[in-house]
């Protein structure tokens, strides 16, 4: 029996353009998905603020301040109040560990 030559491995031009093509396809409809995808967008719309001819601006912008100021204090109270309670547990603590020693004498 004789051997076959070694097939080749060479494609015709229309082949490789057909491919080519498709993969450019492929491509152009994966960015454009992209593109639709929400997923990437922020879901928090930005407040535009107030516009400059509005009457009585100062005195808004003034009034959030205000609020941004108590909240931070509220904040900061919190904190020590937080301080405080855990500072108190551990005192208890160590006055329970102490009791259960001065019980062992």
């Amino acid at each position: 029996m004789v051997k076959l030559g070694k097939k080749s491995k060479r494609t015709p031009v229309r082949l490789r353009h057909k491919i080519e093509k498709a993969g450019a396809a492929k491509q152009r409809k994966a960015r454009k998905q992209a593109k639709k995808d929400p997923t990437w967008r922020s879901k928090i719309k930005k407040d535009p603020g107030i516009p400059n001819l509005f009457p009585f601006k100062d005195k808004i912008l003034a009034e959030i301040e205000e609020k941004k100021r108590q909240k931070q204090e509220e904040q900061l109270r919190i904190r020590e109040e937080a301080r405080e309670r855990r500072k108190a547990e551990k005192k208890a603590a160590g006055i329970e560990t102490a009791d259960d020693e001065d019980e062992d004498d």
